[in-house]
């Protein structure tokens, strides 16, 4: 009896010791840093506001929002952005801060291309060679083209993107609201 008596009395104490540890500080950086597209502006606030304790609790939940089969032992979309996060590392990271350029963040988004093009060399070829050399600064590297992506509304011509030589966007405004508009379809909205 004096046995389930104690037991009784440190439960509250140990309890706490057993859950997962809370994930370093680095480590949430990263992590924050590789969701950031999808990061909604509330989602943002609780994960900088989130205690080291919470912070397990937050990136579940943050992921059980965008799981298309809650049923399933593995949550599809995030697979398959990891392995996009994975990639864009590789190819697209820039400078000590590690965050991605457009070309990057356009990739962990909306995956590969169907088709880029290289516009500027392009250019070289056709018309007045002197021409082509004069507007070469002014042009885009290459343009990404997405037939029909699975996260944007059906387009006839569909979807391009335009990036310098660099990898920033051409598109200015209308590109981070396209990419916030795909950002906004990884949230799955289910029927009460």
């Amino acid at each position: 009896m004096w046995r389930v008596v104690v037991v009784c009395l440190l439960m509250p104490v140990v309890w706490p010791m057993v859950q997962a540890p809370p994930v370093p500080d680095r480590d949430w950086k990263r992590w924050l840093n590789d969701v950031a597209p999808l990061l909604t502006p509330a989602e943002k606030s609780e994960a900088t506001k989130a205690s080291a304790a919470d912070r397990e609790k937050v990136r579940d939940a943050f992921w059980a929002r965008r799981n298309p089969e809650p049923q399933a032992a593995e949550n599809p979309a995030r697979a398959e952005y990891e392995l996009r996060v994975r990639t864009a590392d590789k190819r697209f990271r820039n400078g000590a801060d590690g965050a991605w350029n457009d070309c990057g963040r356009t990739f962990v988004l909306l995956g590969k291309p169907d088709r880029v093009t290289n516009t500027a060399a392009a250019s070289h070829f056709t018309g007045d060679p002197m021409a082509a050399a004069r507007e070469q600064d002014d042009r885009e590297a290459e343009t990404w083209l997405y037939r029909t992506p699975p996260r944007l509304p059906p387009s006839p011509e569909g979807y391009g993107f335009r990036f310098t030589q660099i990898c920033e966007s051409v598109g200015g405004p209308s590109f981070q609201r396209l990419l916030g508009a795909v950002a906004a379809t990884y949230v799955v909205t289910r029927e009460p």
